[in-house]
Protein backbone atom coordinates (compact mmCIF):
# COMPACT_ATOMS: atom_id res chain seq x y z
CA UNK A 1 0.00 0.00 0.00
CA UNK A 2 0.95 3.19 -0.95
CA UNK A 3 1.87 6.09 2.19
CA UNK A 4 -0.24 8.26 2.97
CA UNK A 5 -0.12 11.37 1.40
CA UNK A 6 -3.10 14.04 2.47
CA UNK A 7 -3.54 16.07 -1.00
CA UNK A 8 -3.39 12.85 -2.97
CA UNK A 9 -5.70 11.00 -0.88
CA UNK A 10 -8.01 13.72 -0.95
CA UNK A 11 -7.77 14.24 -4.50
CA UNK A 12 -8.45 10.49 -4.83
CA UNK A 13 -11.88 10.76 -2.25
CA UNK A 14 -13.02 13.63 -3.75
CA UNK A 15 -13.11 12.62 -7.36
CA UNK A 16 -13.72 9.17 -6.73
CA UNK A 17 -9.96 7.76 -8.37
CA UNK A 18 -9.46 4.21 -7.74
CA UNK A 19 -5.60 4.30 -8.00
CA UNK A 20 -2.79 6.29 -8.05
CA UNK A 21 -2.72 6.08 -11.62
CA UNK A 22 -6.14 7.05 -12.29
CA UNK A 23 -4.90 10.15 -10.65
CA UNK A 24 -1.92 10.88 -13.16
CA UNK A 25 -3.93 10.45 -15.70
CA UNK A 26 -6.72 13.50 -13.94
CA UNK A 27 -4.25 15.14 -13.62
CA UNK A 28 -2.36 14.68 -17.02
CA UNK A 29 1.36 13.74 -15.09
CA UNK A 30 3.35 10.51 -15.35
CA UNK A 31 3.51 8.04 -12.55
CA UNK A 32 6.98 8.89 -11.44
CA UNK A 33 5.83 12.09 -9.76
CA UNK A 34 3.00 11.05 -7.97
CA UNK A 35 5.51 8.25 -6.88
CA UNK A 36 8.18 10.14 -6.12
CA UNK A 37 5.66 12.40 -4.30
CA UNK A 38 4.40 9.71 -2.04
CA UNK A 39 7.83 8.26 -1.14
CA UNK A 40 9.10 11.79 0.08
CA UNK A 41 11.91 11.87 -2.90
CA UNK A 42 10.39 15.25 -4.03
CA UNK A 43 7.95 17.89 -2.93
CA UNK A 44 4.88 19.02 -4.71
CA UNK A 45 6.21 21.52 -7.42
CA UNK A 46 4.98 24.80 -7.86
CA UNK A 47 3.96 23.32 -11.26
CA UNK A 48 1.78 20.26 -9.73
CA UNK A 49 -0.37 23.05 -7.74
CA UNK A 50 -1.15 24.98 -10.83
CA UNK A 51 -2.47 21.44 -12.35
CA UNK A 52 -4.49 20.31 -9.27
CA UNK A 53 -5.44 24.21 -9.10
CA UNK A 54 -6.67 24.28 -12.72
CA UNK A 55 -8.11 20.97 -13.00
CA UNK A 56 -10.00 20.80 -9.62
CA UNK A 57 -10.95 24.56 -9.28
CA UNK A 58 -9.14 24.02 -5.50
CA UNK A 59 -7.80 26.95 -4.16
CA UNK A 60 -3.97 27.40 -4.05
CA UNK A 61 -4.72 27.98 -0.64
CA UNK A 62 -6.90 24.96 0.27
CA UNK A 63 -3.84 22.88 -1.63
CA UNK A 64 -0.87 24.29 0.10
CA UNK A 65 -2.46 23.17 3.16
CA UNK A 66 -2.94 19.73 2.37
CA UNK A 67 0.82 19.62 1.31
CA UNK A 68 1.36 21.61 4.91
CA UNK A 69 -0.72 18.99 6.81
CA UNK A 70 1.73 16.20 5.44
CA UNK A 71 4.89 17.88 5.84
CA UNK A 72 3.88 18.55 9.97
CA UNK A 73 3.25 15.05 9.76
CA UNK A 74 7.12 14.49 9.07
CA UNK A 75 7.88 16.98 12.23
Amino acid sequence: MAPEHPLLDFLKREYELRSDRALCDALGVTPPVISRIRARRCKVSAELIIIIHKKTGMSIEDIEDLIEEKENDNS
